[in-house]
């Protein structure tokens, strides 16, 4: 398999852990990106409602003036914004459906509490209450259609999930040649040692320019070859040694055997032992 290779496997696990990594930051920046979106969504249209509260405290009595005021100020029709405004459940103003018609301002109910935020369909909500001394609490209803939201976080999500696997690959071709370069000096082990032979005894593996433990491993396997080249020319030595002394001996066996077979007649069976003998 192709994964019993050292560089494969190590490519392999190098890009799932890219994936993983990846499928994390994708998730964080997504989950982030839409907790940041809230935030400020919730935190504006809070803002709006101040404001809302703000211009609309002088003409609560007046339907006419209260509607054009907030028509000129905030544009809710054409903003795609809601605005809502009520003392003790009646309704005092309600802006009229966006452009995009993505909402049914007649339809959104009421937040239940002093105040609040939540997303009702399309349509993200902001309730405030404010106390006034004449008409007690008034609450202000202040939303926005959260489509563009959703739009922006639709395109981050498929700008990442087109990107990271473009850079994940890009990351696990550059992470196989920096594998390869890295295993190089395995490879010149390798090739050193396949043409390593008895022939020169004084030949060694190449340690240098190698990563600390590779060069660890290199200086391991010499002094493995060192010890079996004393050990080969120890047993060099000792067979030199015993045929040096067994030569004496054998000349002079050899000797005295010729001169009994060149001496008188032996049996025929002596003679035919003799024979084998100097034959050897």
């Amino acid at each position: 398999m192709i994964l019993r290779s050292v560089t494969s496997r190590l490519v392999f696990l190098y890009c799932l852990l890219l994936v993983l990594l990846g499928a994390v930051f994708l998730a964080f920046t997504v989950f982030s990106f839409r907790h940041y979106t809230n935030e400020t969504i919730t935190s504006n249209l809070a803002i709006r409602a101040q404001e809302i509260w703000n211009v609309s405290q002088g003409a609560l009595d007046q339907s006419a003036r209260l509607t054009e005021i907030i028509e000129r100020r905030f544009s809710p029709e054409s903003e795609d914004r809601f605005i809502r405004i009520t003392v003790d459940g009646r309704l005092l103003y309600r802006s009229d459906r966006p452009s995009n018609g993505r909402f049914d301002p007649a339809q959104v109910p009421a937040l239940a509490g002093a105040g609040g935020a939540r997303m009702i369909g399309d349509l993200f909500l902001v309730s405030r209450t404010f106390s006034d001394p004449q008409r007690g609490a008034v609450t202000v209803d202040s939303g926005q259609s959260y489509q563009f939201a959703q739009t922006v976080e639709k395109e981050l999500a498929t700008s990442l999930f087109v990107g990271l696997p473009v850079l994940l690959l890009a990351a696990a071709v550059a992470g196989y040649f920096l594998m390869r370069g890295a295993l190089a000096p395995v490879e010149a082990m390798i090739n050193a040692a396949e043409t390593y032979t008895f022939n020169e005894p004084h030949k060694r593996l190449p340690t240098v320019d190698s990563e600390p433990r590779i060069e660890a491993l290199g200086q391991a396997l010499n002094r493995m070859l060192d010890r079996l080249d004393s050990a080969y020319s120890h047993v060099s030595r000792f067979s030199a040694d015993a045929a040096h002394e067994l030569r004496t001996p054998l000349t002079i066996i050899r000797g005295e055997l010729e001169l009994v077979a060149a001496g008188e007649k032996q049996p025929e069976d002596v003679e035919r032992a003799f024979s084998n003998a100097l034959r050897r």
